[in-house]
């Protein structure tokens, strides 16, 4: 996959196409070990992340600003040096809809510009 991203980047001289690493930072130290995993194994570009699509056996979802959820999440991020975080927001999926909302952007991404 890496091959393929690169030249298609090289090809349109841009870095439109990304490789995204899985992030759930509901899991805890179990996601930072597969952050770590993923970053070791797929060379990332950038994290995904649902906010309100909890995953499967979770009854909700999460905020970029809550500091025990996410802060933990974004600074392995840092650690790693894969400083790009996509996060989906506005998709009703789910019982968690108020994970949505983009309220918490402004604080997560003031901590972790």
């Amino acid at each position: 996959m890496t091959h393929i991203r690169d030249e298609i980047n090289r090809i349109t001289q841009s870095r439109r196409m990304l490789a995204h690493g899985l992030i759930t930072p509901q899991l805890g130290q179990a996601d930072l070990d597969f952050m770590d995993q993923q970053a070791a194994t797929l060379k990332v570009d950038a994290w995904k992340g649902y906010t309100g699509a909890a995953p499967k056996g979770f009854d909700r979802g999460w905020f970029v600003d809550d500091e025990k959820i996410a802060y933990p999440m974004l600074e392995r991020a840092r650690k790693l040096g894969v400083r790009r975080v996509c996060v989906h927001k506005g998709l009703p999926l789910g019982p968690v809809a108020d994970y949505n909302h983009p309220r918490d952007l402004d604080q997560g991404g003031q901590g972790f510009p």
